[in-house]
């Protein structure tokens, strides 16, 4: 079945819950970013890169608390004016 471009959305950003109640455990955040064109997870003070396949996974699927989609076709547009951006800055150089 094929994907409505109407319909289709890309996930860049989750918040994840890590305890046994809402009112007890931990928050994380995992966040992707354009301008590196990967996610990174946030701990408290800590920000690293995490593998894509690692964001999305079974823990997320799990512990999943806020989600953050952006449309498709506009997700595609802002990652290929970004790739435009690096071709132009190698030609520069």
């Amino acid at each position: 079945m094929e994907e409505s471009p109407e319909l289709s959305y890309k996930i860049i950003g989750a918040i994840t819950h890590h305890g046994f109640t809402p009112n007890s455990g931990h928050y994380v955040a995992d966040v992707f970013s354009f301008h590196q064109h990967s996610w990174y997870h946030y701990d408290d003070e800590t920000a690293r890169e995490k593998p894509e396949e690692d964001v999305l996974g079974h823990n997320l699927q799990c512990n999943g608390y806020v989600f953050f989609y952006m449309y498709r076709p506009l997700f595609d547009q802002m990652m290929s004016q970004r790739q435009e951006s690096q071709d132009k800055d190698i030609t520069v150089k």
